[in-house]
């Protein structure tokens, strides 16, 4: 098998299809396999050919043998953000496939610790909100705690005082959305005693306690408010009679 079948295969599926469609010239014909000759082959070193940094991010981010390279990743979101237009709608579909992955997620602890990119961050955040609102469900128990820890652990990190706060306001924003998210699938029955843990932590400094005023808000809004659609009347109405009670 030679290098470019093999770094092929490392695709999703979905984004073969967009290169494949995109390599086709307008208007023409499909083209038919030749037996003698894996057009494959040809089509995957094209794609390199012209977009060597996607092809790169691509077979990096999914070769998880290997250590992610980060530096890599932050160029890729910075030409979501400011590159020439043809640059930031291939960003746009190299992140998009990437996000689809359903291993991506095992990388966000990764770009999270050593991106040097609030908006890479950013990115590694909407991946875990991806799975949590698409995936949860599936996931084995023992990933779902470990999630659920590794949230918990970098809001109040990022929220350990006021300086902290304001360098780090949306992507401390986004962290307790996901928190959010997460508590729909598990308060109360399997984090029954998040309230009283909420309230434990906010003892400990007065920013953390203004943070955890503004996620229990988020919860508020989540659970009285039907027209987002996320969650069954039944569900809702489980967790709104939940903080009726406490509160």
């Amino acid at each position: 098998e030679g290098p470019g079948l093999a770094r092929l295969r490392k695709l999703p599926k979905s984004f073969l299809r967009v290169w494949r469609a995109h390599s086709q010239p307008v208007g023409s014909p499909a083209r038919t396999r030749k037996p003698q000759h894996d057009t494959r082959i040809d089509r995957c070193l094209e794609f390199e050919r012209r977009n060597p940094m996607a092809a790169a991010v691509v077979n990096n981010f999914l070769d998880f043998s290997q250590k992610l390279d980060i530096a890599l990743l932050d160029r890729v979101v910075s030409s979501l953000y400011s590159g020439e237009k043809q640059e930031q709608q291939e960003a746009q579909r190299v992140l998009t496939e990437l996000k689809q992955h359903p291993d991506a997620w095992t990388r966000v602890d990764a770009i999270l610790e050593f991106s040097s990119s609030m908006e890479t961050k950013y990115y590694g955040l909407q991946i875990l909100e991806a799975v949590i609102r698409q995936r949860w469900k599936v996931l084995p128990r023992e990933q779902c705690e470990g999630i659920k820890k590794y949230i918990v652990g970098l809001i109040i990190k990022s929220s350990s005082n006021g300086e902290s706060i304001q360098r780090q306001k949306v992507y401390l924003s986004k962290l307790n959305m996901i928190l959010v998210e997460i508590l729909k699938h598990e308060w109360p029955r399997n984090w029954p005693t998040f309230i009283s843990d909420i309230v434990g932590a906010s003892k400990t400094s007065e920013t953390l306690c203004q943070n955890n005023m503004v996620i229990l808000r988020l919860l508020s809004e989540e659970v009285f408010d039907f027209s987002t659609g996320q969650m069954t009347q039944l569900k809702a109405k489980h967790l709104r009679d939940s903080m009726c009670r406490i509160f």
